[in-house]
């Protein structure tokens, strides 16, 4: 449930502002051992929906690929 409505929180906020550059995304690790990169430079920022999803937040200019 979380997950839904962060991800829709996230596909709305990139609707109205835009999409972020690659170095401004940045990994979260999930529970349930997969991995998400987030966007971080949007009002709702990749940290705090990492946070909401129960993640781990690795940090801006991380990426799945390289952290998995």
């Amino acid at each position: 449930m979380l997950r839904s409505i962060a991800s829709t929180i996230l596909m709305s906020t990139l609707l109205l502002t835009g999409i972020a550059t690659a170095d401004e995304f940045g990994a979260c690790c999930l529970p349930d051992g997969s991995c998400t990169d987030l966007p971080d430079d949007l009002p709702v920022d990749g940290e705090a929906l990492c946070d909401i999803l129960q993640g781990t937040w690795l940090g801006t200019g991380t990426s799945c690929k390289t952290s998995a």
